[in-house]
């Protein structure tokens, strides 16, 4: 949300893939039309304090470490986490 400019949009869903008497498996998803990352440094984007941009710091107030969270979270859980450019 904080790196999407007001009246920009983010778009967030979630699917069932499958399920059975055990367990369900669901897809998450977001999409936004933010400042977006290169492909280069999407490959980085999970590493703990990674910004792509010095001034991405100062202009939105972060540590680089929400993606490295949800990463963390998402595989204790059982599940990936991909970025797509």
């Amino acid at each position: 949300m904080k790196f999407t400019k007001p009246g920009g949009n983010v778009s967030v869903w979630c699917r069932e893939i499958s399920e059975d008497d055990e367990r369900a498996v669901y897809e998450f998803g977001c999409s936004d039309n933010g400042i977006g990352m290169s492909e280069e440094f999407a490959g980085h984007a999970f590493e703990m304090f990674s910004q792509e941009n010095k001034t991405s710091r100062t202009q939105y107030e972060g540590t680089g470490l929400g993606l490295a969270i949800a990463k963390k979270i998402t595989e204790r859980l059982g599940g990936t986490i991909e970025i797509k450019t």
